[in-house]
């Protein structure tokens, strides 16, 4: 290549603009949801390679960060602190519990429904893990359908027959409307039972306590 030829180049490359690289958050392929499913993908993969601590539940071992359950957990945080090895068991909670509150340390995505949210609620309570404990009563106070249904199912889990009854009645005003919500086919066989049954009732003339 002559001199001329290799300067004609060296010219041409000066005046040639680089392509621009242009980083796009689109919302259609990095979303939140999208983002949780990451971290839950990469936690399912790394739970026994990167990891620095186990914790039992029952029977059922779970391979965590210390630092992130410590984080979220000021039980497991003085658990931590008093340990002289790398295992901790926990008492007192149902695995798939811990697992629901696990997922959320990790996604930041609480995974409960009617049927849950009550033992999920005291999980936390007794793990002082206070983000989920403020997410299920902010679900319990909406003024929507499946927020009643929610308290409907709590109410009726926990025994409070005078709460169950009032949220069994109001749902009933409104079947048509809390039939179609997402919350309502996450009620069990007897409770969908009951509410079909009272439904099926003239309730101007029947003692409602008779039946639930």
């Amino acid at each position: 290549m002559d001199k001329t030829s290799l300067k004609e180049k060296i010219n041409s490359a000066k005046k040639t603009k680089p392509e621009k690289i242009i980083l796009k958050a689109d919302r259609d392929i990095y979303d939140e949801r999208l983002a949780s499913d990451n971290r839950s993908e990469w936690h399912s993969v790394t739970d026994k390679y990167l990891t620095d601590l186990v914790i039992k539940v029952d029977d059922h071992i779970f391979h965590v960060q210390k630092d992130l359950v410590a984080y979220y957990s000021s039980v497991l945080r003085e658990f931590i602190e008093k340990r002289t090895t790398d295992v901790i068991t926990v008492n007192n909670i149902q695995p798939e519990n811990f697992q629901i509150l696990l997922h959320y340390m990790y996604t930041l995505s609480l995974k409960i429904n009617c049927q849950n949210v009550a033992e999920v609620y005291k999980a936390a309570e007794n793990l002082h893990i206070k983000q989920v404990m403020a997410k299920c009563i902010q679900i319990m106070r909406a003024n929507d359908a499946n927020a009643y249904i929610y308290k409907y199912a709590v109410a009726w889990y926990l025994g409070i027959n005078c709460l169950k009854h009032k949220f069994f009645k109001l749902i009933l005003r409104n079947l048509e409307e809390f039939s179609e919500a997402e919350e309502f086919m996450n009620l069990n066989l007897n409770q969908i039972c009951e509410i079909l049954i009272g439904a099926s009732l003239d309730w101007i003339v029947t003692d409602i306590e008779r039946y639930v």
